[in-house]
């Protein structure tokens, strides 16, 4: 790179600044006018034109020429820099082109690129190109530029790989390619205004006249030359150069009160022309050289006056900046009656254009659920020059009371001209009936019909219509990082059985529905810095970035209700249990509603209801305590596989890999997911069940005595590693055309080793079933205050919970301390009693009811207290295995055993000493 060149040495600032500054006077080197940056009555702008320093009195700002061109071209001022050398041909002298080697261009291979015959390109009254060398011997196309007169007024040398250079000191706001045939192109009385001298070639190819505006930022002076047409079509090549390009051409004929009429066309629509037969295949072109390369003279000249016939007005004189229009993300109809444009959509009415709406709004697309056969409408709106796109149901886009909605997202739409917007869009969707695409749409992600799966997104035809609040979860699932940087690096930590299974738990989510198999938890228990949460940002990030899709107990039911019926079919990761509080009630109420795979149930403000939320998945969570207690229900801990980690039994080796766990998947994610899917899909239905219930079997035969929901679970994870381990990590085509699948060798044995150890860790660290711990409490209380049921006959020293049958193989229970005992200690007291009463363990009474109906009761009568009474009549030997022994019963002098009405208050002569107090 070059030093930078001094600009002062060959900028015209004179010229440049009256260009743009109005009203100004000119005083010696002092230029003085209304300045551009605001809305400017008294002259506050000053330049000094030696220097092209300028300051503004009003808003107390300056700068030099440099910094004046970035705010007026909305640039950076190095860009603006650029842009200066360039439009004064000292850019190759700064970027250091010179002592780079040139690509030569030869005239030949110049008409050979553009198609054109060099007879066309030579003819010395129209293009006059011409073979030279420059002074290091290189060939270069020569392409002159002359004025109305025929007169040589500069020259653009054009080298290999589109190196442009023009003469020196020349300036491109002052020249216009195609100016000597501008007298010419009157008689016709229209012109087309293109970018550059390839664009006008062709079109003189094709009988259209046209001229190159090769500097529109600054070809105010050269504007002029149009007014005497009675037609121009500026070409809108429709990127964002195109964009300045429209936007600095109808500024300039604005400037001179262009009395004509301007048009807008573009290459880019020519897919919206209809087809009269005439044309082969209607293809999308840049621009006209474009459209001559690809379809020749005769359709190509048939094209360009179709889209001219179809250009749209601009109106220059119009309120308001004329503003590119971003290309709309529908290519509709016209709608009858109707103007749509960059400035809104106005209606024509006897009185000229009425504003229906200030924002451009069109339809796109007719979305029907999935879930429930719903119809939606998507639509387009034009704001900041972009096109953006929502969601609505029709009854929204209907109605005049809830069109107004759209101004939350930024539509000009009131209740005043609301009414106006939905006949609006009712006329538009009557326009483009048939053109306005249909699509299916989805409330939630996972499996869809016809065996497609969402992510990916890109690769279905089906629309994800979500609330907006989780829309930025949705956009968590993307692709981050390289593929096989993934594969190794998570390859290694599959070693570690702990690792593997939390991995293939996350695999194992969408064969849930394949499968039949119902939903379960994955719980990872231990110690902080045990590794449990690196591990569940390492399964996490099969399908997505897992820092946004890993969320925590912290929630309430709505919550995580929703949340699980958006990642249907994929899995839940939640991390640390111990944000959930203490209260162990609410937290088994979020895993049975989580496993139920269905959400609550809620009316409407009409009287009907909801629609219920459904989903399947696996939901892998993370604690440093196991969330099953002695008294959770049964149903807890069946659906739930509890990992113990740390100490013996780690995830990661060292406490450093866990860090770099992190690391890794944050820049790396999201790959894996789709690919094991698109392998999914192929398989022949019914294939993976018939391999589900191999393991099953295999499994069962192994660990038969282990809860038959847990070997179900552990057999899908089985399954689901077996698959990632040939499909992923060992790159194996495991499915043949037929939908077969063959696994590789060692990948279900070694999926099997992994089942064998997680099942010996849940079965060393199994917890009793609650009914069984519910009789041990009860059996433990008896034993532990035997004095409260021994029989002492008329002396009562404690109170009683019931008595001891004389052989001591019976307990008789007070109902109500039994009911309180279970209260107090977590346990379901009517449970209790049906499984004891299941078991043998206490005496189970048999009525009959009015109605002639058994009626089981698990009281009987016994004398207590010499009073007939209903009891639980307990028979602790067979539970026991034992006679319950004898207590101790203390002498009478000791009252740490008598009635507290019996015993002497210890407070009984504090009255008299408390003169002695000091206080």
């Amino acid at each position: 790179m070059a030093e930078n060149i001094n600009i002062d040495d060959f900028v015209d600032y004179e010229r440049e600044y009256k260009a743009v500054i109005k009203n100004y006077t000119i005083t010696g080197t002092q230029l003085v006018g209304l300045c551009p940056f605001h809305d400017d009555t008294s002259q506050s702008f000053s330049v000094d034109l030696k220097t092209g320093k300028w300051h503004c009195f009003a808003e107390d700002d300056g700068g030099n020429y440099i910094k004046f061109y970035s705010k007026t071209h909305n640039c950076s001022t190095k860009d603006a820099y650029i842009a200066i050398l360039k439009e004064y041909g000292r850019y190759e002298e700064y970027s250091g082109k010179k002592s780079r080697k040139t690509e030569p261009l030869t005239l030949s291979e110049y008409a050979d690129s553009k198609k054109l015959p060099i007879e066309f390109l030579m003819d010395p009254d129209g293009c006059a190109l011409e073979d030279k060398t420059d002074k290091d011997k290189v060939n270069y196309v020569y392409i002159p530029y002359f004025d109305r007169k025929h007169k040589l007024i500069s020259y653009r040398r054009r080298y290999g790989n589109k190196d442009f250079r023009w003469k020196y000191k020349t300036k491109a706001g002052d020249l216009i390619y195609g100016e000597w045939l501008i007298d010419s192109f009157l008689k016709v009385g229209s012109v087309v205004l293109v970018e550059g001298e390839s664009d006008s070639q062709s079109l003189w190819s094709m009988n259209t006249p046209a001229l190159g505006v090769p500097g529109a930022s600054t070809f105010k002076d050269k504007a002029k030359d149009l007014l005497d047409f009675k037609n121009i079509y500026i070409h809108h090549e429709q990127d964002q150069g195109g964009d300045t390009f429209l936007k600095n051409v109808t500024k300039y004929l604005r400037e001179y009160d262009y009395k004509g009429k301007v048009f807008v066309f573009s290459c880019g629509d020519i897919h919206q022309l209809k087809d009269d037969g005439s044309i082969n295949e209607y293809k999308t072109c840049k621009d006209p050289s474009d459209v001559w390369m690809s379809y020749g003279k005769e359709q190509g000249s048939k094209i360009i006056k179709d889209l001219m016939e179809k250009a749209k007005v601009i109106d220059l004189h119009g309120d308001g900046v004329i503003q590119p229009i971003e290309r709309p993300p529908f290519d509709f109809n016209d709608v009858p009656g109707y103007t749509i444009d960059s400035e809104g959509v106005y209606k024509d009415s006897d009185h000229g254009p009425f504003c229906v709406c200030r924002t451009p709004i069109i339809l796109t697309k007719r979305l029907t659920s999935l879930d429930d056969g719903d119809e939606k409408l998507e639509i387009g709106y034009l704001r900041d020059g972009h096109w953006k796109t929502a969601i609505f149901q029709r009854s929204i886009l209907s109605q005049t009371r809830s069109i107004t909605q759209l101004s939350d997202l930024g539509c000009m739409i009131t209740s005043e001209n609301a009414k106006a917007v939905v006949r609006y869009l009712s006329d538009f969707e009557s326009a483009n009936i048939d053109r306005l695409p249909r699509v299916d749409s989805t409330s939630r992600l996972g499996w869809q019909t016809k065996k497609r799966f969402i992510p990916p997104r890109d690769n279905n035809d089906i629309v994800l219509d979500v609330d907006p609040a989780l829309q930025g979860v949705v956009e968590a699932y993307h692709e981050e990082g390289v593929y096989y940087k993934w594969t190794e690096y998570m390859d290694k930590f599959r070693e570690n059985n702990r690792f593997r299974f939390i991995m293939a738990a996350s695999f194992c989510a969408p064969l849930l529905m394949i499968i039949r198999q119902r939903i379960f938890f994955v719980y990872i228990w231990g110690d902080s810095k045990s590794g449990k949460s690196a591990a569940l940002k390492a399964a996490l990030s099969v399908w997505g970035d897992p820092e946004r899709l890993m969320m925590n107990f912290n929630a309430t039911k709505v919550g995580l209700e929703r949340t699980a019926s958006l990642f249907c079919d994929l899995p839940l990761g939640i991390d640390e249990r111990q944000l959930a509080g203490s209260n162990q009630e609410s937290l088994e109420s979020l895993i049975y509603m989580i496993a139920s795979g269905t959400g609550r149930t809620r009316g409407t403000k009409t009287g009907g209801l909801q629609k219920t939320r459904q989903w399947r998945t696996v939901a892998i969570a993370t604690g440093e305590e196991p969330v099953a207690t002695s008294t959770s229900q049964t149903g807890v801990s069946t659906r739930m596989i509890e990992i113990s980690c740390g100490g013996k039994t780690p995830i990661f080796d060292e406490e450093k890999s866990a860090s770099l766990m992190h690391q890794h998947v944050g820049d790396n994610f999201g790959m894996i997911g789709p690919d094991f899917i698109q392998k999914l899909v192929k398989v022949k239905d019914g294939e993976l069940k018939d391999e589900y219930n191999k393991i099953l079997d295999c499994l069962n035969d192994k660990f038969g005595d282990a809860d038959g929901s847990h070997i179900q679970s552990v057999a899908a994870v089985t399954l689901a590693d077996s698959l990632a381990d040939s499909w992923i990590f060992k790159h194996h085509n495991s499915v043949d055309d037929k939908g077969h699948i063959f696994l590789e060798k060692g990948s279900m044995d070694r999926a099997l080793q992994m089942a064998d150890e997680i099942f010996d860790d849940m079965l060393k660290n199994r917890l009793e079933d609650v009914n069984e711990n519910a009789v041990e409490c009860l059996s433990d209380c008896i034993l532990g205050h035997l004095l409260n049921f021994e029989n002492t006959g008329d002396k009562q020293y404690v109170e009683k919970f019931g008595e001891i049958s004389e052989d001591r193989s019976t307990v008789w229970i007070l109902p109500s301390w039994f009911n309180k005992l279970m209260k107090d200690n977590g346990f379901s007291a009517r449970k209790t009693l049906k499984y004891m009463a299941d078991n043998d363990y206490i005496q189970v009474r048999r009525d009959k009811r009015s109605d002639g109906t058994p009626l089981t009761g698990f009281k009987v009568q016994h004398k207590f207290n010499k009073v007939n009474t209903k009891m639980i009549k307990f028979d602790a030997a067979k539970y026991l295995g034992e006679n319950i022994p004898e207590a101790e019963i203390p002498e009478n002098n000791d009252i740490s055993f008598q009635n507290l009405g019996d015993a002497d208050s210890p407070f009984k002569d504090t009255p008299k000493k408390a003169a002695e107090l000091p206080y």
